[in-house]
């Protein structure tokens, strides 16, 4: 089958180069490095340090061809298995995995890391993580199948919701589709993340004549964009099948809409809307137990749109619990330990459309003795059951385990001693602080209600 493409960094340079030089001719903004491949589980024949220099090199050549007026884009592509509980790759594996291709693309230049093609929000958030050890940004990309799903069966609007916690550049979707088969996904994702990036293929691939070609020409694949870029995609881009003469056209089209910016500017422009968000999520508090402010009542258009500014949102693997919404109540029940509670037992007893079920959430102990290595696969087992779940701890080592290991976004009971800290790292895990106004050991329901303490 020859070797993997990631290996031409060393081994045909040249080659790697005249590819970049093409598409940096055809007026791209950012080029990607010849890396998508390169975690350790992809290439499995590579020694840690050979997988080093691959990735390295892989940047280096980005970042002379780029020079200082094109962005490089570090690429980080799946690792081509199953991350736990679906499979056998453990999270922190799949973490460490990615971690070292990261640190690799930034040591040779890369301007951002582009964690993309993922199936699995499991992944995705494992990527993400381990990325951002290069002390650089990210962006995250995913594809989803004509149902509006990624392959693990998490809907396009819980994926952007729950990626856009981690605070990346902008969260999108790349290959499986052509442009206009990606716009229902793109729709589903434009509530709930700040910016949106769509790198379509040029079609659907057809095999013609014992070869497989990708059917869509430069004119067509630019036309469909257009509908992207109505539909509020910022960052535009080709996958599988767009040429340099793909990204010629484009460029055209997308000058046309809008007055072209230096690249160097739009990294700074997106890095300030990154740190706004950050700010938006720190500066607000969630109490349980109080009613929502007026201005949160004031329009139900509004719930998803105001939810996702202030980070006011539950999500599991494939449910989405915006917070504010009128005709839904939530309520807070406490279950006990996680190692006695079974989630297959559990219901929530609600649904989103019926404001006279209240969906039920449990509140589920991590004791703080837990050995840390029994933490993934009982919380694996939320991740089966696509599960919202708020968790309470009293070890913020545990937590961290806790949140890192659960496929969406938990609510975390904060509490009174040492409350910055817990702050501190059910933010940096994505997750959302809860703060509570009597204790929950004394009721057996708590109505979940939001106030934001700065307004």
């Amino acid at each position: 089958m020859g070797e993997p493409p990631e290996k031409w960094n060393l081994s045909n340079p040249k080659v790697i180069r005249e590819v970049h030089r093409q598409y940096i001719d055809a007026g791209a903004d950012i080029i990607e490095t010849n890396t998508f491949g390169g975690n350790s589980h992809k290439l499995r024949d590579a020694s840690p340090q050979a997988a080093w220099e691959i990735n390295l090199a892989g940047s280096r050549l980005a970042r002379e061809m780029a020079g200082p007026n094109t962005l490089v884009a570090g690429s980080m592509g799946p690792t081509g298995g199953l991350v736990f509980p679906w499979g056998g790759i453990s999270f922190d594996a799949a973490l460490d995995s990615y971690a070292q291709q990261a640190q690799a693309l930034a040591a040779g230049g890369a301007d951002f890391i582009l964690i993309e093609t993922m199936t699995d929000l499991q992944e995705a958030r494992a990527a993400a993580f381990g990325a951002m050890s290069a002390g650089i940004p990210i962006a995250i990309q995913l594809t989803f199948d004509p149902s509006g799903r990624i392959l693990m069966g998490t809907p396009a609007d819980v994926a952007a919701a729950v990626l856009s916690t981690l605070n990346p550049l902008w969260v999108g979707c790349n290959c499986g589709t052509g442009p206009e088969e990606m716009l229902d996904p793109i729709k589903q994702m434009r509530p709930w993340a700040g910016v949106l990036a769509a790198f379509p293929n040029a079609g659907l691939p057809e095999w013609r004549e014992s070869e497989q070609v990708y059917p869509l020409q430069p004119e067509g694949f630019a036309t469909g964009s257009q509908l992207l870029i109505q539909a509020g995609v910022s960052i535009l881009g080709g996958c599988c099948g767009t040429t340099p003469s793909h990204i010629r056209v484009l460029r055209s089209i997308v000058d046309g809409c809008s007055p072209k910016n230096r690249p160097r500017d739009i990294l700074h422009k997106l890095r300030e809307i990154q740190f706004q968000h950050y700010v938006s999520l720190r500066a607000a508090k969630w109490v349980a137990g109080e009613q929502l402010n007026d201005s949160m009542q004031k329009s139900e258009s509004a719930d998803s749109s105001r939810a996702v500014a202030s980070g006011m949102f539950l999500a599991s693997r494939t449910l989405l619990l915006p917070l504010g919404n009128r005709q839904v109540s939530y309520q807070l029940e406490r279950v006990g330990s996680i190692v006695e509670f079974e989630p297959g037992s559990w219901h929530h007893r609600g649904n989103s459309g019926n404001m006279c079920m209240p969906i039920h959430i449990p509140v589920i102990d991590i004791p703080r003795n837990l050995p840390l290595e029994q933490i993934a696969p009982l919380v694996g087992g939320l991740q089966i059951q696509a599960m919202p779940a708020v968790f309470t701890c009293g070890s913020l080592e545990a937590l961290q385990a806790t949140l890192l290991n659960y496929c969406g976004r938990a609510g975390v009971v904060i509490p009174a001693a040492r409350a910055d800290d817990y702050v501190d790292m059910t933010l940096a895990m994505g997750a959302l602080p809860i703060y509570t106004q009597v204790r929950l050991e004394g009721c057996r329901y708590q109505t979940l209600k939001c106030k934001d303490q700065n307004s």
